[in-house]
């Protein structure tokens, strides 16, 4: 790539990476944190289901493979939260279904719910999310206004310069709520912009 220049020395975010099985999780050891999908069926991506059995995810909690770097991603909802803290996830992701709701005071309703205890507010992370009904920064403003501390700028296809002016909104936005900001994929744009974190997709 002729426009690459290595990161500064100086610019050290948190790191992050998808995995989709339980064998990749023993291979994270650098990163901050892992994502673990799909937990349950996905409820944004129709037909994405569950990749993995209860049993499995016992074992890997009792064995420590699932651990407080782990997040939880996929058919997230609050009802399932006592599963995930039992099988010992870190955190949760959630997306789909929040977009399920017809309004934003529905989107800071739902977002309460999960967060209502210290787990969910320290490890509870929004990916943003472009649809008919509410744009990315509208999005992500329900989010901070409903307490969510961490939050994932995730453009997939979009032009980088479209990327970059969503995160220069956003990053005053969270610096207001004293959220934590994370771009997906554009590990230079998010040097550039001294963003908190990157998070890397599995072939990133």
């Amino acid at each position: 790539n002729p426009h690459y220049r290595p990161l500064s020395n100086d610019y050290i975010p948190t790191l992050s990476r998808s995995c989709h099985s339980i064998e990749e999780l023993t291979d994270g050891q650098r990163y901050d944190y892992l994502f673990l999908s799909p937990i349950f069926d996905s409820i944004s991506k129709k037909g994405y289901r569950s990749a993995f059995s209860p049993e499995q995810l016992t074992k890997a909690g009792k064995e420590g493979v699932i651990n407080e770097k782990v997040i939880a991603l996929g058919g997230i909802t609050p009802e399932k939260k006592t599963a995930i803290k039992d099988w010992n996830f870190g955190g949760i992701a959630v997306l789909g279904f929040l977009w399920q709701e017809p309004t934003i005071a529905g989107v800071i309703r739902q977002l309460t719910r999960l967060r209502n205890d210290k787990y969910e507010q320290n490890m509870l992370q929004f990916i943003t999310h472009q649809t008919p009904r509410f744009g990315i920064i509208e999005g992500a403003v329900a989010a901070l206004n409903g307490g969510c501390k961490w939050i994932q700028l995730r453009m997939k296809d979009a032009p980088i310069e479209a990327v970059r002016q969503t995160a220069q909104q956003l990053i005053p936005l969270c610096k207001e709520h004293e959220a934590i900001l994370v771009l997906d994929d554009y590990a230079q744009l998010a040097a550039d912009l001294d963003i908190d974190g990157v998070h890397l997709g599995k072939l990133d």
